[in-house]
């Protein structure tokens, strides 16, 4: 604000002005930040079991597990298989509006801030490394991403980030009610399933063919004996792949690697996949489709897929659930009292809507 331009008849209002919106403004440790709405994707997902039934829902197993952990290093787990490499932990939980919230961050050891050193007489700036410490001289880590996860009784709502999506959160959730406290014994372990209606339920049942697209990016690689080959790379095809070995030994061999020649940088191409089955009799478990249901839920966003039923067509957005939603955030971070009542709000709205039970 130019305060050369401001009155002086004026002066006085416009501070008040300032002042309150610095107050509305305020951290909760005295420091102002910048409050502003920003778009977030509300993730909907059901907790089922590997084994069922389980007696205890997904939140009880949780809180049971947050007991049994009084400090913060029982939730901590790596997730690189070097020791000083990235780790997720469980941060905090808040009880409020009938439901369980949870803070997933993750960061690496020692991980040195990156600053630009501003200089506008220079023609470029350093870029220097500093070690992030308090006042107290105590080692800071650099925050990677934040991920917060909502849970009342067996309905999940998920917040993702770059780094923490529905599988990694799952891996985690099962990380800390098993290894780490014993509050969940093996084989029994926690999915993050797609919700499905009741009536596309009964409609899935009379399928007989899913389609899969994507588009993969191809390497050229050097095979044994010197001669090119291409093999597919990046998420799209880790979760395409991670899908179809899951249906079965026969489909574990799909094809990895073609010969090409003349192929020197990445090529994105787009690949079409189409699986067929006869339809099984009545009574019948569909194990096909128990397959597929498991691996399909975490396609949240790289595959697109849909399943020819002898009513028509069930598409991805069919099995998927989530909205954009407009919260409030204090220095792009998400208000937590705001965050957990617009997810409060969202469970809501969907069992009025009939959408989830």
């Amino acid at each position: 604000m130019n305060t050369d331009l401001i009155l002086e008849s004026e002066a006085p209002r416009v501070m008040r002005k300032a002042r309150r919106r610095l107050a509305r403004t305020r951290r909760s440790d005295g420091r102002a930040g910048t409050m502003a709405s920003r778009t977030k994707k509300f993730v909907y997902k059901r907790a089922t079991f590997a084994v069922e039934p389980e007696p205890r829902s997904l939140e009880d197993l949780l809180n049971e597990a947050w007991r049994a952990t009084a400090e913060e290093s029982g939730r901590r787990r790596q997730i690189t298989e070097v020791e000083s490499g990235a780790c997720v932990i469980t941060r905090c939980r808040t009880q409020a509006r009938g439901m369980t919230f949870f803070e997933l961050l993750t960061f690496t050891p020692g991980m040195k801030a990156l600053a630009a050193k501003v200089d506008f007489t220079r023609p470029t700036f350093d870029v220097e490394e500093h070690d992030l410490k308090n006042a107290a001289g105590l080692r800071l880590e650099l925050i990677q991403t934040i991920a917060f996860v909502a849970v009342a009784g067996n309905h999940v709502v998920l917040l993702p980030s770059a780094e923490l999506r529905s599988a990694e959160i799952e891996a985690h959730l099962n990380w800390l009610l098993g290894p780490a406290t014993q509050t969940l014994a093996a084989p029994q372990a926690v999915r993050l399933s797609n919700r499905i209606s009741p009536a596309k339920e009964e409609e899935v049942k009379s399928a007989t063919q899913i389609q899969f697209a994507t588009d993969l990016t191809l390497a050229a690689t050097e095979g044994p004996g010197g001669e090119s080959r291409i093999r597919p790379q990046g998420l799209n095809w880790t979760g395409l792949r991670a899908l179809l070995n899951g249906l079965g030994p026969r489909m574990a061999d799909v094809t990895t690697e073609l010969e090409l020649a003349g192929l020197t940088e990445p090529t994105p191409v787009g690949i079409n996949i189409a699986l067929s089955w006869p339809q099984p009799r009545r009574g019948q478990r569909h194990e096909v489709l128990d397959r597929i249901a498991t691996g399909l839920r975490h396609l949240d966003t790289e595959i697109d897929f849909k399943i020819k039923t002898l009513h028509g067509w069930i598409t991805k957005q069919d099995l998927l659930l989530e909205r954009m939603k407009t919260v409030r955030c204090r220095d792009e971070r998400p208000v937590r009292e705001h965050l957990w009542e617009a997810i409060s709000a969202w469970l809501v709205s969907l069992q009025e809507a009939g959408e989830i039970a």
